[in-house]
């Protein structure tokens, strides 16, 4: 099998909050949750909400072009 080239694009991804519908979810605290799978606990910057993801927001992703 050969190699092939072929364009990609970055993709920034937000979460907002569940609760309020208007704030951002941003990674609240330096340290990880050592679960089965890795949770990072975040907060609202709007409410103050908090909540776990199994990813850290805001994420950048790659999609072809």
């Amino acid at each position: 099998m050969s190699e092939q080239r072929f364009d990609m694009k970055p993709v920034g991804i937000r979460y907002i909050c569940d609760e309020c519908d208007t704030g951002e979810m941003l990674p609240h605290g330096s340290v990880a949750w050592l679960t089965d799978p890795v949770q990072f606990p975040h907060k609202c910057n709007h409410c103050g909400h908090e909540q776990a993801f199994g990813d850290r927001y805001p994420k950048l992703i790659w999609e072809p072009v």
